[in-house]
């Protein structure tokens, strides 16, 4: 029997997907969109910071339709949700330039891992920032997602 290394492990995860051909499966198969990926980031930060904290994306790629941000939580900590959807917000604002358009150029899909699993034992569940009428109906006007992923 052949023995693998756990994908909790931040080294083992970034490793296993920095390379492009490997993190464009992934994204596509979580995002549900064609990507072409050719380079992937890792530890990834804006200069200039985009707000008062300034993260460090795990893995980051864009293509030039689609800007997506994989991160991975190592510990179930209370603000795992809050933290990547600051994340997720600071790659959006990062790309607003002028005050005469705040719609940015990429969509931006956020996939949070969370390896050590969450009260909540959901293995999927998203933030889907498009706005709905009162029957729930989307109204396709954006199209940014954060999507966690977690072992339940």
């Amino acid at each position: 029997m052949k023995y693998v290394a756990s994908l909790k492990y931040g080294v083992v995860f970034k490793k296993a997907f920095c390379d492009p051909e490997i993190f464009t499966a992934f994204a596509q198969d979580i995002i549900g969109l064609p990507i072409e990926i050719d380079r992937v980031e890792t530890e990834k930060e804006f200069d200039p910071p985009v707000g008062y904290v300034k993260p460090r994306f795990d893995l980051f790629a864009e293509d030039s339709r689609h800007r997506t941000v994989v991160d991975i939580q190592y510990a179930r900590t209370g603000d795992h949700y809050d933290r990547f959807l600051y994340y997720h917000c600071v790659a959006l604002l990062e790309q607003i330039a002028k005050a005469e358009n705040y719609r940015p150029p990429l969509k931006v899909f956020t996939v949070a891992v969370l390896t050590s699993g969450d009260r909540h034992q959901t293995a999927v569940s998203m933030t889907d920032f498009d706005p709905h009428d009162l029957e729930g109906r989307p109204l396709h006007e954006i199209p940014h997602k954060v999507i966690y992923l977690c072992r339940s």
